[in-house]
């Protein structure tokens, strides 16, 4: 165990690991604060803001866990730092220009469409190099 403490891979994937987390819970505070606003409690009530909200959150928990796995698996069967780094980075900054471009604060096809390519490029990645090392 103490051999996996110290590996540096476990450590990089730890720091991702709690970056996607605090980034999840203020996606899920952004919810709480529409349902606070709109006072809907399930659902959207169809209001636009809350749905968006809903959203964001939603498809960060519908792809992340996958990409956080990833990332332990990994770095626990010997990937190399500058992989977990990649692999990490390219997640994070994924869902944050999703977010962003869910919320409107950048322009909506752009940030969508790279934080999915992002998220996916990292996916479909991490997916082969884990096959690769789990096989190998």
């Amino acid at each position: 165990m103490i051999q996996i403490l110290d590996n540096p891979a476990v450590r990089a994937a730890g720091v991702y690991i709690a970056l996607l987390t605090l980034l999840s819970l203020v996606l899920a505070l952004g919810v709480v604060r529409q349902r606070y606003r709109t006072r809907v409690l399930l659902g959207s009530g169809g209001d636009e803001q809350l749905e968006r909200a809903i959203r964001m959150h939603g498809n960060f928990v519908e792809y992340v866990p996958f990409g956080m796995a990833l990332l332990i698996v990994l770095s626990i069967l010997g990937a190399g730092v500058g992989t977990i780094h990649a692999l990490g980075l390219s997640l994070f900054v994924g869902r944050i220009s999703h977010a962003l471009g869910l919320a409107g604060l950048v322009p909506t096809s752009a940030g969508r469409g790279l934080g999915m390519l992002l998220t996916w490029g990292n996916l479909l990645c991490g997916s082969v190099v884990l096959l690769l090392l789990a096989l190998g």
